[in-house]
């Protein structure tokens, strides 16, 4: 009896982790990284972006970009959106931390955070966003509200994907 019974854990064990393997390939399949590079038609603004910070602004910003509340106030980043792009795209962005604004042409399009702020939060969170965008190209921008009791925030990716 306890030889079946070892022969069967012999078995069950490397199924078992078979299936975990294939439950983490399936997880991460679908996560949001996976997606955006799987897609062939996403545009990434994984460079050129501008910076502008206390009134100075930095050119040719590649990605990731973290943002310090060294003085309290607005943190914007720019970039361009081609006119060549996926029909009904998509803005895809990683951003941590900071409340912020999303704004095409002047038109603000996205909020995230800032009423969590205005109630004192000091952070108010992280995650992927989807923002969708008018077609045709512009300016793109994202402002940062950044206090001095916030830690800063972290643009990590951003990519234009069809929608």
């Amino acid at each position: 009896m306890k030889q079946s019974a070892s022969k069967k854990l012999y078995v069950i064990l490397p199924l078992l982790l078979i299936l975990c393997v294939v439950c983490v390939l399936l997880y991460n399949a679908g996560s949001p990284s996976a997606l955006s590079s799987a897609s062939g038609d996403a545009i990434p603004l994984d460079s050129e972006w501008t910076l502008l910070s206390a009134g100075e602004a930095k050119e040719d910003v590649p990605l990731p970009i973290s943002m310090l509340p060294d003085a309290p106030g607005q943190v914007s980043l720019t970039h361009t959106v081609p006119a060549q792009r996926p029909e009904n795209s998509a803005l895809c962005i990683f951003f941590y931390t900071a409340p912020f604004t999303v704004s095409f042409n002047g038109e603000e399009l996205y909020k995230y955070g800032t009423a969590a702020a205005l109630d004192g939060y000091q952070s108010v969170g992280s995650g992927f966003h989807i923002i969708e965008l008018p077609d045709g190209a512009g300016e793109l921008r994202i402002t940062a509200y950044l206090a001095d009791n916030m830690p800063g925030a972290i643009l990590s990716e951003a990519s234009l994907m069809p929608g």
